[in-house]
């Protein structure tokens, strides 16, 4: 019984979390005035001071306001303690467990080789306990996932550093409105902001800030932009016609006999299976070459012209790697045939496991070399290169289809959309 402890004991008796060196991921402000949606100071009224709220990223440090409906909870998470009973006895001030780990600013990463604690379990292990919830977070988010996200935070860092924005996190409402504002005006495609803005959303969440991205006008400029008629994918595709001319020229742009045959064979695999070029490239070394499609994910069926099945192990709408498989027919051509172009390159390739596309030494290829190769194939024709891009494949096999005939149904069953999302695509 006694006096009531200061604000000030308490945050002294959180625990500290090690911080690592300022990047352009920025630090927090204790500062910050509170604004409204158009940028605007509130003033605090006057009598008992608010009490302070801090983050996760800095205990020590105040948190900056944002205009956001949705204010973070007073419990942020689970605390693992090791001696606690009930959730009467978590503390509301101390910081959400999984957000500790992370840099101020940083998409948490994620991994897809992290196992499982080694030690033998208890109900008083609590190491035990914090590790899992740090796998199972890590593993919530797809690597291609966590690789866009910390691009487009970067980028909204970046844009705030520019316009001399404040750079404390968490951010608020105004600022999401202007980057959106700011992607627009860049010419970006709306489905360009909608991945930004889920990437701010998902980083306040990790870290149990309020969600500035929830505000009733982020949402409708996000609407804007979908129904912006003047936002038009110009992407060009590259349709049978195209493939045609580009194909007989590889020879005169790679570098040997073996690697024209490989992007031969890949040209018109991308083409005729709808594919994307995530499902049979890998984004950089290192990366898990599990989810790219396999020397072994490749049969070949008898009969009258034979055709190919294809297994895709992982794609954009399959994150759990449940697979697919398609099966992609013989046209009865000469370069221009996929079951022929297949069979001719493996027997090239070297007989090992691995990526179905690989160099003679058995490295993967990657999605920047088959960009560029395709690239400087379409430059060797006449063809600017910046209008067309590794998803043209996907854009030229929809618009080929549809302007020969088949079935929206059927289109839609060979790109493997869900709906009508594939008219986007025919130009």
């Amino acid at each position: 019984m006694g006096k009531r402890k200061s604000s000030q004991s308490r945050v002294a008796r959180q625990p500290k979390i090690a911080r690592p060196r300022q990047s352009t991921r920025l630090r927090q402000s204790s500062n910050d005035t509170t604004q409204d949606v158009l940028g605007t100071s509130t003033p605090r009224r006057a009598g008992r001071p608010k009490r302070a709220r801090h983050s996760s990223g800095n205990p020590s440090s105040g948190r900056s306001a944002t205009t956001s409906i949705n204010p973070a909870p007073e419990t942020d998470g689970p605390q693992y303690s090791g001696n606690e009973t009930t959730g009467a006895n978590q503390s509301s001030s101390q910081p959400p467990l999984h957000a500790q780990p992370m840099q101020d600013g940083a998409i948490p990463q994620t991994s897809t080789r992290s196992t499982r604690p080694t030690k033998s379990y208890t109900y008083g292990n609590s190491a035990d306990l914090a590790a899992e919830t740090h796998r199972l977070l890590g593993q919530s988010l797809a690597e291609g996932s966590q690789r866009a996200y910390q691009s487009a935070v970067d980028s909204f860092q970046e844009f705030r550093l520019n316009r001399q924005l404040n750079t404390s996190w968490p951010t608020t409402t105004t600022q999401v409105m202007a980057f959106i504002a700011h992607l627009s005006i860049n010419g970006k495609s709306s489905s360009t902001i909608t991945k930004h803005v889920a990437a701010l959303s998902y980083l306040h969440n990790m870290y149990s800030w309020a969600d500035p991205t929830k505000h009733f006008l982020i949402k409708k400029m996000q609407e804007g932009s979908r129904r912006d008629r003047s936002m038009v994918d110009s992407r060009r595709p590259i349709t049978w016609e195209l493939l045609e001319t580009i194909i007989p020229t590889l020879y005169l742009v790679c570098y040997s006999h073996y690697e024209s045959m490989m992007f031969h064979a890949s040209y018109l695999l991308a083409f005729f299976g709808f594919l994307r070029v995530g499902e049979f490239t890998i984004q950089r070394k290192g990366d898990d070459l599990n989810k790219v499609i396999a020397r072994d994910d490749i049969k070949f069926c008898s009969g009258p012209k034979g055709s190919l099945l294809v297994r895709i192990r992982f794609s954009k709408t399959d994150q759990y790697g449940q697979g697919t498989t398609i099966n992609i027919g013989s046209n009865g051509t000469d370069e221009k045939c996929p079951v022929k172009a297949m069979k001719a390159y493996l027997r090239v390739r070297p007989d090992i496991d691995g990526p179905l596309f690989c160099h003679r030494d058995g490295a993967p290829v990657t999605r920047y070399q088959f960009s560029s190769v395709l690239k400087k194939t379409l430059q060797h024709n006449g063809y600017s290169g910046s209008q067309y891009g590794t998803h043209s494949f996907r854009i030229g096999a929809a618009t080929t289809a549809a302007l020969k005939g088949v079935p929206p149904e059927q289109i839609m069953a060979m790109g493997r959309w869900r709906s009508s999302v594939y008219m986007r695509y025919i130009r």
